[in-house]
Protein backbone atom coordinates (compact mmCIF):
# COMPACT_ATOMS: atom_id res chain seq x y z
CA UNK A 1 0.00 0.00 0.00
CA UNK A 2 3.01 2.32 0.99
CA UNK A 3 4.76 1.34 -2.52
CA UNK A 4 1.29 1.96 -4.50
CA UNK A 5 0.56 5.60 -3.07
CA UNK A 6 3.94 6.94 -3.56
CA UNK A 7 3.62 5.68 -7.20
CA UNK A 8 0.11 7.01 -7.61
CA UNK A 9 1.33 10.90 -6.16
CA UNK A 10 4.54 10.53 -8.50
CA UNK A 11 2.38 9.89 -11.59
CA UNK A 12 0.20 12.55 -10.41
CA UNK A 13 2.79 15.55 -10.23
CA UNK A 14 3.60 14.15 -13.19
CA UNK A 15 0.01 14.56 -15.16
CA UNK A 16 -0.45 17.52 -12.80
CA UNK A 17 -3.20 16.20 -10.91
CA UNK A 18 -3.76 15.54 -6.85
CA UNK A 19 -4.21 11.91 -5.03
CA UNK A 20 -6.78 11.15 -2.40
CA UNK A 21 -6.43 8.63 -0.62
CA UNK A 22 -8.19 6.75 1.81
CA UNK A 23 -9.08 3.13 3.44
CA UNK A 24 -11.17 0.80 4.84
CA UNK A 25 -10.04 -1.47 8.55
CA UNK A 26 -10.80 -3.28 10.80
CA UNK A 27 -9.13 -0.92 13.18
CA UNK A 28 -6.62 -3.59 14.49
CA UNK A 29 -3.67 -2.07 13.86
CA UNK A 30 0.49 -1.28 14.72
CA UNK A 31 1.51 2.02 16.22
CA UNK A 32 3.59 1.91 13.21
CA UNK A 33 0.55 1.48 11.16
CA UNK A 34 -1.86 3.97 12.58
CA UNK A 35 1.39 6.99 12.14
CA UNK A 36 1.43 5.98 8.72
CA UNK A 37 -2.11 6.29 8.01
CA UNK A 38 -2.37 9.28 9.76
CA UNK A 39 0.74 11.08 7.76
CA UNK A 40 -0.17 9.87 4.59
CA UNK A 41 -3.76 9.22 4.29
CA UNK A 42 -6.80 12.02 3.85
CA UNK A 43 -9.62 9.16 5.63
CA UNK A 44 -10.51 6.28 7.28
CA UNK A 45 -13.62 4.22 7.43
CA UNK A 46 -13.43 1.86 10.67
CA UNK A 47 -15.52 -1.07 11.71
CA UNK A 48 -16.60 -0.58 15.28
CA UNK A 49 -20.02 -1.51 16.89
CA UNK A 50 -19.93 -0.26 19.85
CA UNK A 51 -19.27 -1.13 23.46
CA UNK A 52 -16.59 -3.71 23.69
CA UNK A 53 -19.64 -6.06 25.08
CA UNK A 54 -21.28 -5.86 21.39
CA UNK A 55 -18.28 -5.33 19.22
CA UNK A 56 -16.48 -8.83 20.22
CA UNK A 57 -19.21 -11.09 19.54
CA UNK A 58 -18.68 -11.24 16.31
CA UNK A 59 -15.16 -9.34 15.52
CA UNK A 60 -12.79 -11.37 17.12
CA UNK A 61 -8.63 -11.48 16.32
CA UNK A 62 -7.13 -14.49 14.58
CA UNK A 63 -6.45 -16.53 18.10
CA UNK A 64 -10.18 -16.20 18.79
CA UNK A 65 -10.06 -13.17 21.48
CA UNK A 66 -12.42 -9.96 20.67
CA UNK A 67 -10.69 -6.95 19.22
CA UNK A 68 -12.35 -3.91 21.22
CA UNK A 69 -9.17 -3.32 22.93
CA UNK A 70 -7.03 -2.74 20.05
CA UNK A 71 -10.03 -1.06 17.98
CA UNK A 72 -10.49 1.28 20.75
CA UNK A 73 -6.92 1.91 21.01
CA UNK A 74 -6.96 2.68 16.87
CA UNK A 75 -9.76 5.57 17.40
CA UNK A 76 -7.86 7.54 20.50
CA UNK A 77 -5.02 7.88 18.21
CA UNK A 78 -7.09 8.84 15.39
CA UNK A 79 -8.88 11.55 17.93
CA UNK A 80 -5.55 11.92 19.66
CA UNK A 81 -4.60 14.00 16.46
CA UNK A 82 -7.78 15.21 14.96
CA UNK A 83 -7.36 12.63 12.18
CA UNK A 84 -10.80 12.58 9.83
CA UNK A 85 -12.34 9.29 10.21
CA UNK A 86 -15.69 7.36 10.26
CA UNK A 87 -17.42 4.54 12.22
CA UNK A 88 -19.35 1.96 10.59
CA UNK A 89 -21.74 0.10 12.53
CA UNK A 90 -23.02 -3.37 11.46
CA UNK A 91 -25.72 -4.43 13.59
CA UNK A 92 -26.96 -8.30 13.36
CA UNK A 93 -30.34 -9.24 14.11
CA UNK A 94 -29.49 -10.22 17.76
CA UNK A 95 -28.39 -6.89 18.23
CA UNK A 96 -30.86 -4.94 16.90
CA UNK A 97 -32.61 -3.40 20.26
CA UNK A 98 -29.13 -2.71 21.72
CA UNK A 99 -28.29 -0.08 18.71
CA UNK A 100 -29.47 3.18 19.99
CA UNK A 101 -26.95 2.37 23.78
CA UNK A 102 -24.44 1.31 21.05
CA UNK A 103 -24.37 5.11 19.10
CA UNK A 104 -24.58 6.73 22.33
CA UNK A 105 -21.20 4.98 23.64
CA UNK A 106 -19.37 5.80 20.48
CA UNK A 107 -21.30 9.84 20.68
CA UNK A 108 -19.99 9.97 24.22
CA UNK A 109 -16.58 8.31 23.84
CA UNK A 110 -15.01 9.04 20.31
CA UNK A 111 -15.29 12.07 17.86
CA UNK A 112 -15.61 10.64 14.89
CA UNK A 113 -16.51 12.86 11.41
CA UNK A 114 -19.39 10.55 10.82
CA UNK A 115 -21.12 6.92 11.59
CA UNK A 116 -22.60 4.97 9.20
CA UNK A 117 -25.14 2.35 10.68
CA UNK A 118 -26.03 -0.44 8.28
CA UNK A 119 -27.79 -4.21 8.78
CA UNK A 120 -25.36 -6.98 8.08
CA UNK A 121 -24.80 -8.23 4.82
CA UNK A 122 -26.33 -11.62 4.57
CA UNK A 123 -23.09 -12.68 2.15
CA UNK A 124 -20.07 -14.84 3.47
CA UNK A 125 -19.41 -16.35 6.62
CA UNK A 126 -23.01 -14.80 8.08
CA UNK A 127 -25.29 -16.13 4.50
CA UNK A 128 -27.24 -18.27 6.44
CA UNK A 129 -27.88 -15.73 9.15
CA UNK A 130 -31.38 -14.13 10.58
CA UNK A 131 -31.90 -10.95 8.54
CA UNK A 132 -31.16 -8.03 10.10
CA UNK A 133 -32.84 -5.80 7.31
CA UNK A 134 -36.74 -5.35 9.09
CA UNK A 135 -39.01 -2.59 10.75
CA UNK A 136 -37.39 -3.29 14.43
CA UNK A 137 -34.26 -1.91 12.85
CA UNK A 138 -35.57 1.03 11.10
CA UNK A 139 -37.38 1.74 14.50
CA UNK A 140 -34.58 1.30 16.56
CA UNK A 141 -32.22 3.18 13.80
CA UNK A 142 -34.74 6.26 14.17
CA UNK A 143 -34.17 6.46 18.10
CA UNK A 144 -30.31 5.96 17.47
CA UNK A 145 -30.44 9.03 15.38
CA UNK A 146 -32.26 10.87 18.37
CA UNK A 147 -29.33 9.94 21.12
CA UNK A 148 -27.25 10.69 18.08
CA UNK A 149 -28.42 14.36 17.60
CA UNK A 150 -27.86 15.34 21.96
CA UNK A 151 -23.75 14.76 20.56
CA UNK A 152 -24.87 17.13 17.65
CA UNK A 153 -23.52 13.78 15.74
CA UNK A 154 -25.39 12.64 12.92
CA UNK A 155 -25.88 8.80 11.82
CA UNK A 156 -26.85 7.21 8.40
CA UNK A 157 -28.21 4.30 6.64
CA UNK A 158 -27.31 3.94 3.01
CA UNK A 159 -31.02 2.99 2.45
CA UNK A 160 -31.97 5.78 3.77
CA UNK A 161 -30.58 8.83 2.30
CA UNK A 162 -32.88 11.00 2.31
CA UNK A 163 -31.04 14.47 1.81
CA UNK A 164 -29.20 13.22 -1.09
CA UNK A 165 -31.87 12.81 -4.09
CA UNK A 166 -30.64 10.15 -6.83
CA UNK A 167 -31.47 7.21 -9.17
CA UNK A 168 -28.50 5.22 -7.95
CA UNK A 169 -27.98 3.61 -4.92
CA UNK A 170 -24.14 2.63 -5.65
CA UNK A 171 -21.45 3.33 -8.38
CA UNK A 172 -22.00 0.21 -9.92
CA UNK A 173 -24.82 1.96 -12.21
CA UNK A 174 -22.01 4.96 -12.91
CA UNK A 175 -19.48 2.68 -14.63
CA UNK A 176 -17.48 2.53 -11.50
CA UNK A 177 -13.87 1.79 -12.39
CA UNK A 178 -11.62 -0.20 -9.50
CA UNK A 179 -9.13 -2.15 -10.14
CA UNK A 180 -7.84 -5.61 -8.61
CA UNK A 181 -4.60 -6.56 -7.88
CA UNK A 182 -4.07 -7.82 -11.42
CA UNK A 183 -5.33 -4.86 -12.61
CA UNK A 184 -8.86 -5.72 -13.71
CA UNK A 185 -11.40 -3.61 -13.85
CA UNK A 186 -14.66 -4.62 -11.12
CA UNK A 187 -17.55 -2.53 -11.12
CA UNK A 188 -18.01 -3.02 -7.16
CA UNK A 189 -14.99 -2.54 -4.75
CA UNK A 190 -16.43 -5.33 -2.65
CA UNK A 191 -16.07 -7.43 -5.25
CA UNK A 192 -11.95 -7.26 -5.55
CA UNK A 193 -11.11 -10.84 -6.59
CA UNK A 194 -11.35 -13.05 -10.10
CA UNK A 195 -12.02 -15.70 -7.84
CA UNK A 196 -15.21 -14.30 -6.32
CA UNK A 197 -18.48 -16.04 -6.68
CA UNK A 198 -19.26 -12.41 -7.88
CA UNK A 199 -16.52 -11.81 -10.27
CA UNK A 200 -18.95 -13.16 -13.90
CA UNK A 201 -21.23 -10.24 -12.92
CA UNK A 202 -18.98 -6.97 -11.86
CA UNK A 203 -15.81 -7.72 -13.80
CA UNK A 204 -16.27 -5.78 -16.94
CA UNK A 205 -12.76 -4.90 -18.23
CA UNK A 206 -9.04 -6.05 -18.54
CA UNK A 207 -5.81 -3.89 -19.29
CA UNK A 208 -5.16 -5.06 -23.16
CA UNK A 209 -1.55 -6.96 -23.51
CA UNK A 210 0.17 -4.68 -25.84
CA UNK A 211 -1.06 -1.34 -25.28
CA UNK A 212 -1.56 0.90 -22.30
CA UNK A 213 -5.63 0.78 -23.35
CA UNK A 214 -8.35 -1.41 -21.61
CA UNK A 215 -10.64 -3.26 -23.31
CA UNK A 216 -14.70 -3.81 -21.81
CA UNK A 217 -17.34 -6.18 -22.26
CA UNK A 218 -20.14 -3.63 -23.49
CA UNK A 219 -22.57 -6.39 -22.80
CA UNK A 220 -21.93 -6.72 -19.22
CA UNK A 221 -21.09 -2.65 -18.51
CA UNK A 222 -24.66 -2.17 -19.89
CA UNK A 223 -26.34 -4.85 -17.62
CA UNK A 224 -25.00 -3.10 -14.63
CA UNK A 225 -26.06 0.42 -15.57
CA UNK A 226 -29.29 -0.69 -16.25
CA UNK A 227 -29.71 -1.79 -12.49
CA UNK A 228 -30.70 1.45 -11.50
CA UNK A 229 -34.40 2.47 -10.28
CA UNK A 230 -35.90 3.55 -13.53
CA UNK A 231 -34.93 0.62 -14.89
CA UNK A 232 -35.16 -2.39 -12.39
CA UNK A 233 -38.83 -4.27 -12.67
CA UNK A 234 -39.18 -4.46 -9.24
CA UNK A 235 -39.06 -0.95 -8.39
CA UNK A 236 -41.31 0.11 -10.93
CA UNK A 237 -44.25 0.81 -8.62
CA UNK A 238 -42.78 2.18 -5.82
CA UNK A 239 -43.78 5.71 -4.25
CA UNK A 240 -40.05 6.77 -3.45
CA UNK A 241 -38.78 6.51 -6.91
Amino acid sequence: MEDSLAYARERATELGLEVHASTATNGVLSDKQIDWIIANLDGVSLSFDGPPSMHDRHRLNILGQGSSEQVISTIRRFDEANFRYGLRVTVTADQISSLPDSVEFICSQFNPQRIQVEPSYQLGRWKDAVSAETSQFIDMFREAQTRAEKWNKEIYYSAARVGLPTNHFCGITQDSFALSSDGNVSACYEVFSEKSEWAPIFFYGKPEKWSSRYSFDLEKLNHLRNQSVQHREYCQGCFAK
